[in-house]
């Protein structure tokens, strides 16, 4: 059995403890934000003590805690969390026979996380509603996304959100900040390390986040978005033929994969038409053309989300002309300026990665 006189329990307690008491002083200030990162770490804190008891065969204080982080995962507006506090907890057994309080505490976290799941879903479904807030985000978007924080104080998609409309409205010292939070309270979606990948190359060394994206590339080693979002970064920063031709190199797996999805499909061939153009590799440059060409005829019916199309069409078209059909001649290669498609390929990496 576990006690508060062991010393590493002891400091879980205290640490959790005073998480909960920040986030309270945070709340009653409007700092939803700081609210929401004090509850969360403080379940956080409280699982490692339902692991630390169940350690010391103390399976009645294990259940507490995991209760209490639960709530705290609750309040934060984490799902993923709060149904991984709750998982492998049941509703018979000794313990519950004989506290029935304890029991009817386990029902009513259930239903707080039911309750969470379903205002989560209608916040999807708000989104799915109003494409055009992904297609221009301005400043009406980012005071509703705001406002959402109050509601979802710690939920990582939203933060990966405000990001993007901040980054699209220039605010990129605070777009960092809130990529990095998605990053730190989703760790196991890659694409949430994208966005944060991006979005702190706007205001960190080159050097530093490239490191970090390393890093990242090597926890999630199949993800397409980490890999060109590194490929991205290569190009932007490169002077010398040399760094090009290694940010092609990096694409090659990608440009020949059979099961790339086609919004990553479509990303991996603009950067290549862009370098093929730097390295005056015409034959490149024109396999590149007549890929983006197929894609754009195959994007509307590749179920992707409809902000995430208009945005791959836009990009398609900047780089090799819109389609004959939308013009009065024919498409003949890339209408406008290069560095202009990688600036719009920026922006729709980081729609693919939020939009989903």
């Amino acid at each position: 059995m576990i006690t508060l006189r062991d010393p590493e329990y002891r400091r879980l307690s205290i640490e959790s403890s005073n998480g909960m008491l920040r986030h309270d002083g945070e709340w009653l200030q409007g700092n939803y934000e700081g609210a929401g990162q004090a509850i969360w770490r403080a379940g956080q804190l409280r699982l490692e003590m339902a692991r630390a008891a169940r350690q010391q065969a103390d399976p009645y204080r294990a259940l507490c805690d995991a209760l209490s982080a639960a709530a705290c995962f609750v309040k934060a507006g984490d799902l993923k969390w709060a149904e991984l506090a709750l998982a492998g907890l049941t509703e018979d057994g000794p313990i519950l026979s004989e506290r029935p309080d304890v029991a009817e505490e386990l029902a009513k976290r259930r239903r707080q996380v039911r309750s969470l799941a379903r205002r989560l879903k209608r916040f999807a479904k708000l989104l799915e509603q109003h494409p055009e807030w992904f297609r221009e985000p301005g400043e009406r978007v980012l005071k509703l996304l705001m406002e959402q924080r109050e509601a979802f104080p710690a939920y990582a998609r939203l933060y990966a959100l405000l990001a993007y409309v901040e980054n699209q409205l220039g605010q990129f010292v605070v777009a960092a900040r809130h990529a990095s939070l998605a990053a730190e309270l989703d760790p196991e979606q890659p694409s949430f390390a994208c966005v944060a990948l991006v979005a702190r190359s706007r205001v960190e060394s080159n050097k530093a986040v490239r490191a970090w994206g390393e890093e990242q590339r090597a926890r999630f080693p199949e993800d397409a978005s980490l890999r060109l979002a590194l490929a991205y970064l290569k190009v932007v920063h490169a002077h010398r033929q040399a760094a090009y031709r290694t940010a092609l190199s990096d694409l090659e797996p990608l440009r020949h994969s059979p099961e790339l999805r086609p919004d990553h499909r479509t990303l991996v061939l603009v950067l290549c038409s862009f370098l093929a153009q730097q390295l005056g590799d015409m034959k490149l440059y024109g396999q590149s053309l007549r890929g983006l060409g197929q894609l754009r005829a195959e994007l509307p019916d590749s179920g992707l989300p409809p902000p995430v199309v208009a945005a791959l069409e836009r990009l398609i078209d900047t780089v090799a002309g819109p389609p004959p059909h939308l013009c009065d001649g024919q498409a003949n290669g890339n209408t406008g300026d290069p560095r202009q498609a990688l600036r719009e390929l920026e922006t729709t990496l980081l729609l693919t990665c939020v939009a989903a």
